[in-house]
């Protein structure tokens, strides 16, 4: 599936949960040169929440919302948090 497509459906049913790419998440957080602290404020989430999605097997899944909301923080795209596209 595309990532266009994937958007699509995000934004026809946004209160869908998304599986997200956890090392994708850690990684632009590292890069940006944020802490998990930092990241979860500028997101509007708990830091308790952003540490579940980061680990390599999370139990939570993240809503369209909020990955909207950390893409913001990380300045990117939402598809970046997502499996299936590169991430430097």
């Amino acid at each position: 599936m595309s990532d266009a497509t994937e958007l699509v459906k995000l934004r026809r049913n946004p209160g869908r949960r998304v599986n997200q790419d956890p090392g994708k998440i850690w990684r632009l957080r590292v890069a940006a040169g944020l802490s998990l602290t930092e990241l979860a404020q500028r997101a509007g989430i708990s830091k308790g929440h952003l540490s579940e999605l980061e680990k390599p097997e999370p139990s939570r899944s993240a809503s369209p919302a909020m990955l909207a909301r950390l893409a913001a923080a990380l300045d990117c795209d939402i598809a970046d948090l997502m499996p299936g596209k590169r991430v430097a």
